[in-house]
């Protein structure tokens, strides 16, 4: 009793992923929800952003899928102005194909970003909301303008949303008067 050991040969453990995944979804949602570091997530209304990407679990076909929308759910959109220059757009990739037996293997681009507009990003990369030139005479001197301007920026909407600092309450005492 309680001794030895257990032989798991005979289970079986049935999935059934299309169930599985709204309840990941709900979680991400939640674990934002509870643990996000702004408790305004931003400005965002949380609710209303899981209804919205709510709408897209019944077209899922794999779990990148829903990798995919709760991603879009959590950043992604408006959470920041991006400063620099347009990424490369190289954005096709490749994902988990088995070897041959001799321990050679093949590939095939099996993953790319798509919105309701189509695919998106490849060969376009994603452009920023302030360009700035990050030239090599400037990084030789050890300027990063890029870095430079987004401070600039963050600065400014500081100013304009400034945060004021918690006050800490007095420490509790637990001697009687």
């Amino acid at each position: 009793m309680g001794k030895g050991i257990l032989n798991t040969s005979a289970l079986s453990v049935k999935i059934d992923p299309l169930a599985e995944w709204p309840e990941i979804f709900d979680e991400a949602w939640r674990v934002n929800r509870d643990y996000f570091y702004d408790p305004g997530m931003h400005g965002v209304d949380w609710p209303a952003m899981k209804a919205k990407y709510a709408k897209f679990l019944p077209d899922l076909a794999c779990r990148s899928d829903l990798n995919r929308i709760i991603q879009w759910m959590c950043r992604k959109f408006n959470v920041g102005t991006l400063v620099g220059k347009r990424t490369w757009g190289g954005l096709v990739g490749i994902l988990g194909f088995p070897e041959f037996l001799d321990g050679g293997s093949v590939t095939a681009p099996n993953l790319a970003i798509w919105t309701k507009d189509g695919f998106v990003v490849e060969n376009v990369g994603v452009a920023p909301d302030i360009e700035v030139e990050q030239w090599p005479a400037d990084v030789i001197a050890g300027k990063d303008l890029q870095l430079e301007k987004a401070i600039e920026v963050a600065m400014k909407e500081l100013a304009k949303n400034p945060v004021e600092a918690p006050v800490r309450p007095p420490y509790p005492t637990k001697m009687k008067k």
